[in-house]
């Protein structure tokens, strides 16, 4: 793994907490999220707990930043001047 990857990785280690904290506080300060009306039917509101993340998600958007990482150096790799591009 890259230098660039693990730092992309650690850093969203590091946002798990607090952004599942504010879903988790959002319902009570700011009400749902969104609310459908459907004609005849009863109204449904939206929380923004829904929005949650569970540990797969966030398995799955460290390995993204991993993958966009390793295709950003690539391309820093071949755009340098002094070698050959793709």
């Amino acid at each position: 793994m890259s230098a660039g990857a693990q730092r992309m990785e650690c850093s969203g280690v590091h946002i798990i907490f607090p952004i599942n904290l504010f879903f988790m506080s959002a319902d009570k300060l700011f009400g749902p999220i969104t609310t459908l009306w459907r004609p005849g039917e009863p109204v449904k509101n939206i929380p923004w707990t829904t929005f949650t993340f569970k540990t797969s998600d966030w398995e799955r958007i460290n390995e993204t930043c991993i993958i966009i990482s390793d295709a950003n150096r690539i391309q820093h790799i071949f755009s340098h001047q002094h070698q050959a591009t793709l």
